[in-house]
C-alpha cells in the first residue's frame, strides 16, 4: 500500500512539474516578446534623438548666420 501511495505522489508531483514547466514556457515567450518590443522602441528612440541632434545643429548654424547678417547690417 505504501508503494502505491509513493507512485500516486510521484505522478502528482510530475503533473505539477509539467504544469509549472508549461507556464514557464509561456512566460518565456511573453518575456522574449516584450524584450523584442523594447529593442524596437529603443532603436526608434535612438533614431529620433539623432534626428533632433541634427536639427539642433542646423538651427544653431542658421542662428549664427542670421546673427552675423544682423551684425553686418548695423
Amino acid at each position: 500500500m505504501a508503494e502505491r501511495n509513493y507512485v500516486t505522489e510521484a505522478i502528482t508531483i510530475n503533473r505539477a512539474n509539467q504544469a509549472a514547466f508549461e507556464w514557464l514556457k509561456k512566460e518565456k515567450v511573453v518575456m522574449e516578446t516584450e524584450l523584442w518590443s523594447l529593442k524596437v522602441a529603443y532603436s526608434s528612440l535612438k533614431e529620433q534623438i539623432q534626428g533632433v541632434i541634427l536639427q539642433l545643429g542646423y538651427n544653431d548654424k542658421l542662428l549664427q548666420v542670421v546673427y552675423n547678417q544682423m551684425g553686418t547690417l548695423k
